[in-house]
């Protein structure tokens, strides 16, 4: 079925449809809030978990896997098959990384993960064009692309589909104060349909978690009051449609609709979606946590058994007839005392209560299997025995990452199509540059470019726009490859590995093409990475001086033209091409004519 919210008919099949598929996600909305209890425990809110959490087996877990799929800011290489298109989108790259980090996608991802863990993640991606998208539910910045994680309770879902393609609409709530509304002229008789359900932002639906972590709300302020609006993507119509929705009971209470608006983004909407386990013939997908959770519940009851079982368990001391000196000595004898004893054997040690032995190992193993079951957490979160040797070490963490390999390829694909939608916003429609800093390569000259605006440079050395053809043109790849977490003594493996492997073994050959390799600045990587700044007091000039740390430099993204106003930075490479007769030991020839900045 076709909606068309003009006609009334059909509005109100709409409206009948949104608020049964918002009910049949109940279930599901309950079992979360279950779950969220459990994970942040008693002692977070009033009404967390109703017992104690000794063992949070659902924190140590969700965090292990956050960290392995979401542990920094995305960064993307753009890609095309078309060589002439290639300048165009190594500035489209560098831009899209800009913006990234402007708009802090790492935060919103890290978001969407997390609700992944829960349930599914959701992020909504558009532009803020005007003012109006300031009041929609998030503070945008105008005229910048932006992208929102959309918590799971907030979600409308047509879940009568099996596929989320397959969707006949699909939307989210959210609030906004309700004088505003009515004065931002958005809305048709937004002050008639207001006035009538007007209701506060954290009242929320059957116990929500919004509720739980806050119960009792703020108190009524007349400037406090808001609206809450459902906005709903129609796919077959591309149409934006927005409603007005009871908070109490999440129903649509509109006669008609507020506002009809096409949507101009990406022909897959403005919605992205995340899940971690696929359930045939079903639209939502499982979660992790809903595995684990009656595990978690178990070990706990279990834990809690065996501290009440502790707390009661006492040492009774007793004696035989006639030994009442000798047990009164003991009864006031302190640790490692010594005394004198009449008769040794007088004063007898009785244990009652105290932890079962057999629950005891019995939980203890019951854990090993629920590492496991999830992945081998104990591996994932480094707490794992160590092995022997370091291959075995290796072999070890392989067989952990297995099983997470899958969700970090789930997350890095889902990553891509947010950064895609996010790229076409910027491609079409770029309201404001974004200011990129570039490194540049010139005759052997180094150029560092501070303000190089994208796509309109407004600069005679650059084109007037830097964008060439429409978006589809470019069949690009958008990868994210800087998300997975990198500790600083795999950084350093790294480095050693390309130095031993690459590049020292061909060291003859690349000094011919006149490139060398700057020991110093390999000292100050390993320096930094090592928080060892002792390491570059090791690396001295031939006239006994410490050698001064490289000033930083720009990503090294452009070859061209020396762009005005650019620092030159000159290099002085004879010593070391007037060498090359002795370059049997590389290594040992190049520390001794590294080159300086001259």
């Amino acid at each position: 079925m076709i909606y068309y919210p003009e006609e009334t008919k059909s509005f109100k099949q709409l409206c009948g449809d949104v608020d049964a598929a918002y009910k049949t996600c109940s279930t599901l909305r309950e079992t979360r809030l279950a779950a969220v209890k459990e994970y942040v425990g008693r002692n977070y809110a009033q009404n967390g978990a109703a017992d104690s959490v000794p063992m949070n087996l659902l924190e140590f877990a969700v965090n292990t896997y956050l960290r392995q799929l979401v542990a920094q800011n995305p960064q993307v290489l753009v890609t095309t098959k078309f060589p002439e298109l290639r300048p165009a989108a190594s500035m489209f790259e560098s831009a899209l990384n800009q913006l990234l980090t402007e708009i802090d996608a790492y935060t919103t991802l890290k978001t969407a993960v997390l609700d992944a863990m829960f349930g599914v993640g959701v992020v909504k991606v558009g532009m803020s064009e005007d003012a109006r998208e300031e009041i929609l539910g998030h503070t945008h910045v105008v005229g910048v692309p932006f992208m929102d994680a959309i918590d799971i309770e907030d979600m409308y879902f047509d879940v009568r589909a099996t596929r989320f393609d397959q969707q006949k609409f699909v939307g989210h709530r959210y609030c906004m104060p309700k004088d505003l509304a009515m004065e931002s002229g958005l809305f048709e008789n937004a002050e008639e349909a207001f006035e009538q359900y007007e209701t506060r932002m954290r009242t929320n639906q059957n116990g929500s978690i919004k509720e739980v972590f806050d119960p009792d709300g703020h108190p009524d302020d007349e400037d406090d009051k808001t609206v809450t609006i459902l906005e709903l993507w129609l796919p077959h119509t591309n149409q934006i449609v927005s409603v007005l929705v009871d908070p109490m009971s999440c129903k649509i209470v509109s006669d008609k609709p507020l506002r009809i608006e096409e949507w101009t983004g990406p022909k897959n909407g403005p919605y992205y979606y995340l899940g971690f386990i696929d359930v045939p013939g079903q639209l939502l997908p499982n979660n992790p946590v809903s595995l684990w959770v009656d595990q978690h519940r178990f070990m706990n009851a279990s834990m809690r058994k065996l501290m009440r079982q502790s707390s009661v368990q006492k040492d009774i001391f007793t004696f035989q007839s006639g030994d009442e000196d000798d047990a009164e000595r003991v009864a006031k004898a302190h640790d490692g005392q010594t005394l004198r004893s009449d008769n040794p054997n007088a004063v007898d040690v009785k244990k009652f209560g105290g932890p079962d032995k057999d629950n005891l190992a019995f939980l203890l193993q019951f854990k090993q299997q629920f590492s496991e079951l999830a992945g081998n957490l104990d591996s994932l979160g480094g707490i794992a025995p160590s092995a022997n040797t370091v291959g075995q070490e290796g072999l070890l963490a392989e067989a952990s990452n297995r099983r997470v390999m899958e969700m970090q390829d789930r997350v890095v694909a889902f990553t891509a199509d947010v950064i895609r939608g996010i790229g076409e916003h910027v491609w079409s429609a770029p309201a404001q540059s974004v200011l990129v800093q570039r490194k540049m390569e010139y005759q052997g000259i180094t150029l560092l470019d501070n303000a190089l605006e994208w796509p309109n440079p407004g600069r005679d050395d650059y084109p007037e726009d830097l964008r060439e053809g429409p978006f589809e043109n470019y069949d690009m790849d958008i990868e994210p490859y800087s998300m997975a977490h990198s500790s600083p003594s795999e950084k350093i493996a790294a480095l050693d590995a390309v130095l031993q492997n690459e590049i020292l073994p061909n060291a003859q050959l690349l000094a011919e093409q006149g490139l060398f390799i700057d020991f110093r600045r390999v000292a100050e990587i390993k320096s930094h990475y090592l928080n060892l700044p002792e390491l570059k007091e090791v690396l001295i000039d031939q006239q006994g001086t410490l050698q001064q740390p490289n000033e930083p430099s720009g990503q090294p993204t452009f070859t061209g033209g020396k762009a005005p106003g650019a620092r030159e930075v000159k290099h002085n490479y004879e010593g070391v091409r007037n060498s090359r007769a002795q370059t049997n030991n590389a290594a040992e020839q190049l520390m001794k004519d590294t080159p300086s900045d001259g």
